[in-house]
């Protein structure tokens, strides 16, 4: 499950620019453990992508915000000001840029790299705005941390032990025996002579090699080196996270902060400090109202719904982007701005934690697996024993994934989503049961009018928590809606997936426009049969990776003219129409080639009975001719 993490802030000239951006930079593992998390064992207190976390200000960032919006909203220390999720990792320490805000050298603070840009952007930093000197002095860290982050990325900057103290900064040296200091010239120093011991907070800087090479690519661009990584500096800490700020809190907590900055984790049943079991019941309060204004949000996310539409329209893509919306409570619109592959990898942490589960209707599917049963089991105590065979209950995919979700420790009430891929070809009756009944919203248990039924087998009393979503996948090609169960019908919102040609926009394959192609194909379809019939856009996906005639016709001859084939039950006429084949004067462009049959030379006689006029063959030359696709449209 999603862990939730408190970030103790006390260092107002991070958290002012963070806050307001609002985007989050905190060093990963350096979680203060509780007295009990001791006692228990617990090891998992790195933060993850997907965990939650409350940022908590101390008396420093209240006397010293500057911004008048914050400065009215944080009346008291400590206080829980926000709610966010932690978005990103990354591998290596935070490396950030010393940078002045003023003339005196006492106004520098170290920022990260990462976000510095969102920096330049503001109109001001810490109540005063920014001079010339200030965006030019921005724009030099921005090129800087350009360069490493290139480095990073090549795998050029190794790290290595570093200890800061009185103002100068001392790395150990490649045989970790010595030490150089950070200056223009990187002094070769002793560990006598520098007087710093491992007592010193942990941190690390990149080694003389990697500075060496940092300073060779800032010179390559005209940039002064050795001068720009005076002001290199780095967090404690070897990994850092990247965290989105979602909601506003400000809610005041009644304790002192011991610490001017740290990281908690907190659990439901650890109450071995006070001031983190106050914070917890504060945050138990701020759930409870977060859930309500969640709901509100969550308009568009019914407890239950179907996605359906014709094959190939990426109804399965859609439950992705679905399942990760409802899960972290985020829009669709913004899931769709991401590149797939992170969603996906988010889609699939949520699986590996348990909210998100997956199953697949079919003929054979019934109540047993989906809720609870009876099965054989063959116990046998050795080789030359008798085999024993009993019966035992056992609960299905559903009612655990019920149990899963109902007991979720976590201190916010947490999303479940459940998908069924292919809901109408199982018989629903039969697999649903009594549930038909508790899915509905207003049944859920939390709910005004929450209902359970008595189990058949086990005698259990069961019922659907309100934070389980169902999703449900249907092609339209195998069964129409009209023909599903009625109750069913009544309890799910259907969302209808359809072709979108606007997604092949920009594929060009030697001159054909594979947009404006489908939808031709697509309007034909729907006037020789019907809209739900038609072909779905996924199919010519892989056309943006690779936009060869090889891979279209390699699409063709896969998927659409089986496709068509089904459809149309092999009427081939009806399937020429569709491809236009009907309409090219030139034989060789015939996807599906027509030939007279000549009955009288075929049968001896005269035959009674009603024969072909043509038979029909599929050309395979014509799917790796362009002028066969451009001839479609």
């Amino acid at each position: 499950m999603g862990k939730v993490f408190l970030f103790f802030s006390n260092t107002v000239e991070e958290f002012e620019p963070f806050i307001k951006t609002g985007t989050f930079y905190w060093p990963r593992s350096i979680t203060t453990i509780t007295k009990y998390q001791k006692e228990q064992n617990v090891d998992s207190i790195e933060e993850n992508v997907g965990d939650t976390v409350y940022i908590i200000a101390g008396a420093r960032v209240k006397s010293n915000i500057k911004d008048p919006v914050l400065k009215n909203r944080i009346t008291g220390s400590p206080m829980i000001t926000h709610k966010g999720t932690v978005e990103e990792v990354f591998d290596h320490p935070v490396m950030g840029y010393r940078y002045t805000h003023g003339r005196k050298p006492d106004q520098s603070f170290m920022l990260p790299f990462e976000f510095l840009e969102e920096l330049f952007q503001l109109d001001e930093y810490l109540g005063k705005p920014f001079s010339e000197e200030n965006k030019e002095e921005l724009k030099l860290a921005i090129e800087l941390g350009k360069i490493i982050n290139s480095l990073l990325n090549t795998g050029d900057i190794q790290f290595k032990r570093a200890y800061y103290k009185n103002n100068g900064i001392f790395i150990q040296d490649d045989d970790s025996k010595s030490l150089f200091k950070l200056d223009s010239d990187l002094t070769e120093i002793s560990f006598e002579e520098a007087d710093v011991n491992d007592r010193l907070t942990y941190r690390e800087m990149p080694s003389k090699q990697s500075l060496l090479r940092i300073v060779k690519e800032c010179n390559k661009v005209g940039l002064v080196g050795f001068s720009l990584i005076q002001n290199l500096r780095t967090w404690r800490g070897k990994e850092f996270v990247k965290v989105s700020i979602e909601e506003e809190i400000f809610k005041e907590v009644d304790g002192r902060l011991q610490e001017g900055v740290s990281t908690r984790l907190i659990l439901k049943e650890d109450d071995s400090d006070a001031l983190i079991t106050e914070i917890k019941r504060n945050i138990e309060v701020c759930s409870i109202n977060a859930i309500t204004r969640k709901e509100v949000l969550q308009l568009g996310f019914p407890k239950n719904q179907i996605l359906y539409g014709p094959p190939g329209t990426g109804k399965t893509y859609n439950t992705v982007l679905y399942a990760v919306a409802i899960c972290d409570n985020k829009s669709l619109e913004s899931l769709e701005n991401l590149p797939y592959e992170q969603v996906l990898n988010r889609y699939n942490d949520l699986k590996r934690d348990g909210r998100i589960a997956f199953t697949t209707f079919h003929q054979s599917y019934g109540y047993e697996e989906f809720i609870e049963g009876i099965k054989p089991v063959i116990s046998r105590q050795d080789d030359n024993s008798t085999s024993d065979l009993k019966y035992e209950y056992t609960s299905g995919v559903f009612k655990n994934f019920c149990e899963t979700a109902k007991n979720d420790q976590a201190f916010v009430v947490q999303p479940y989503v459940f998908i069924i891929d292919e809901i109408n070809r199982g018989n629903i009756s039969k697999i649903f049961g009594e549930l038909i009944t508790l899915i509905e919203p207003t049944k859920r248990i939390g709910e005004l009018e929450a209902a359970t039924a008595i189990l058949p087998y086990t005698g259990d009393s069961f019922g659907v928590p309100n934070n389980v979503y169902i999703l449900g996948t249907m092609n339209t090609a195998d069964r129409s809606i009209a023909l599903m169960d009625t109750a069913l019908r009544r309890r799910f919102k259907f969302i209808e997936i359809m072709p979108d040609s606007n997604v092949l926009a920009d594929i060009q394959v030697e001159g054909i426009d594979v947009a404006v192609m489908l939808e031709s194909m697509n309007e034909r379809i729907e006037c020789l049969f019907d809209r739900e019939h038609t072909i779905g856009h996924a199919y010519f996906t892989s056309l943006a990776e690779d936009p060869s005639i090889k891979n279209l016709a390699g699409i063709f001859l896969n998927a659409v003219i089986p496709l068509l084939q089904e459809y149309f039950y092999e009427d081939y006429s009806k399937i020429q129409l569709v491809l236009g084949d009907n309409a090219k004067a030139d034989n060789s462009l015939k996807f599906i080639l027509d030939t007279g049959i000549k009955v009288s030379k075929l049968f001896k006689g005269n035959p009674d009975i009603d024969l072909p006029e043509k038979k029909y063959a599929i050309q395979i030359d014509a799917f790796y001719r362009a002028e066969s696709y451009i001839q479609i449209y």
